[in-house]
């Protein structure tokens, strides 16, 4: 085990290690920033877009039936409400589905949701009064039919002022979104550029660590090889680390003494 500790592979394990690590937390990092946008992005599209687009459609619906409804009471004529009243009735069943589809179980917050119980019993207010409307204008009793949206009229008003309302709600809460996005894009950004230049020092950092662990002993290694090759004994052999290059210095030095000391014993015999 100590041998290990002082080994070349455990600098060069270390080394890339440190590399490695730097990768992972870039990664982890992209990938954290990458589910907040998603979440931000399903957040804005599945709370509030979709929400907007269903309260759109209440509205719509609602000023169709308003605009319907007074042009029979205008024409009074018979082929008017035959040709009229499905479409008011097919304008009611889309309220109805846009409304069920929002409330209650698209409701993304607190406010929003007093804006919806606001919303509710006038809906249900004005289906009636819409309803009751109708069947005056099937019996033919326009006059009792006009007071009644007359007097609904502000009922009406309402509901339009209560969706817009909601609508603005929805707009601010993606807004929201769309900033946290942006927020979150931009520390990202920074925080990945941070770790980049951090990336740069620490490759730099092990690429001269590992040219001073592993060249500069091999190059002294292979210089005292060749002085031995050629004939120079009694190199002074400096050994500073204990990894395999330092035991091969050590080896070269035993060999070097060991060459000297046969050289010296055939000369005195």
């Amino acid at each position: 085990m100590n041998q290990f500790v002082h080994s070349v592979k455990l600098k060069i394990i270390l080394a890339f290690g440190a590399c490695i690590a730097l990768m992972i937390a870039i990664g982890l990092f992209g990938a954290a920033g990458l589910y907040r946008l998603n979440s931000n992005m399903n957040k804005a599209y599945f709370d509030n877009t979709v929400a907007i687009g269903q309260l759109s459609d209440v509205r719509a619906a609602q000023l169709n039936i308003r605009v319907k409804l007074r042009r029979i009471q205008l024409t009074r004529a018979a082929d008017d409400i035959s040709k009229t009243l499905p479409g008011i009735e097919a304008n009611l069943a889309t309220m109805s589905k846009a409304w069920s589809d929002y409330y209650p179980a698209g409701i993304s917050s607190d406010k929003e949701r007093q804006i919806a119980d606001r919303i509710a019993p006038i809906i249900n207010k004005f289906t009636s009064n819409t309803s009751d409307v109708i069947t005056l204008l099937e019996a033919g009793n326009f006059d009792a039919a006009t007071e009644l949206s007359t007097r609904a009229a502000a009922l009406a008003d309402s509901l339009t002022q209560a969706l817009n309302d909601d609508a603005t709600l929805n707009m601010a809460q993606a807004k929201l979104s769309a900033d946290d996005s942006n927020a979150t894009f931009r520390t990202l950004l920074w925080i990945v550029v941070a770790l980049v230049g951090v990336g740069v020092i620490i490759a730099t950092g092990v690429t001269a660590y590992l040219l001073r662990a592993i060249s500069a002993p091999l190059s002294e290694a292979v210089i005292v090889a060749n002085h031995i090759a050629s004939g120079r004994l009694e190199n002074d052999i400096q050994i500073t680390s204990r990894d395999e290059f330092g035991q091969l210095l050590e080896a070269l030095k035993r060999m070097d003494q060991q060459l000297s000391n046969t050289i010296r014993g055939i000369k005195g015999s």
